[in-house]
């Protein structure tokens, strides 16, 4: 009698187990919608998941947040862990259109004007580049990246040197949308 009910208390305990892990991992609830927009930066950003209102707090789509402050975002699914993290600056310049009239250019810094925010360049010419002859600037929204190896960092045009080696691209009309500055 005393292993029937030690058996049967074994199987409740087990079965109450089980039945609590259930309810902590699926869990119905019920959410408000009401065309939140996501705002970064003074600039709407458009998300394929809706935000949603839950228990009086705002819930975002995450990557679509991250994305948008620039950050990547990684999922280890063995770990069930979110990983947000090193900028993706770079990996937001766009690559040259030529279409709309965009070079690239590269050689190395030859003066700066930090004041004016100009630059002039001794350019390394090849067969598709464009060549310039005046000094450039950037635009207000430029990026800058410092490629050191294998890690790239945003920098702000004060971060730029004489001697520096870069690539440019170049807008139709001569100002520097994205500039890569390595060795």
């Amino acid at each position: 009698m005393k292993k029937l009910f030690a058996g049967i208390i074994t199987l409740l305990l087990f079965a109450g187990s089980s039945l609590s892990w259930g309810a902590t991992v699926l869990q119905d609830i019920q959410v408000y919608f009401d065309n939140i927009q996501i705002n970064i930066n003074d600039e709407v950003v458009e998300s394929e998941d809706e935000p949603f209102i839950y228990d009086n707090r705002v819930y975002v789509p995450l990557r679509t947040v991250s994305e948008g402050l620039k950050q990547k975002v990684i999922w280890d699914a063995e770990n069930k862990t979110v990983v947000i993290g090193e900028k993706i600056e770079s990996e937001l310049l766009e690559p040259t259109d030529p279409y709309k009239g965009e070079a690239f250019v590269y050689g190395e810094i030859m003066k700066i004007d930090y004041d004016n925010k100009l630059i002039e360049i001794e350019q390394h010419m090849d067969d598709n580049s464009r060549e310039v002859f005046e000094a450039l600037s950037p635009t207000e929204d430029a990026i800058i990246v410092l490629k050191r190896n294998e890690h790239q960092f945003p920098i702000h045009f004060e971060d730029v040197r004489v001697g520096d080696i870069v690539g440019i691209i170049l807008t139709v009309d001569n100002e520097i949308r994205g500039m890569i500055v390595g060795d």
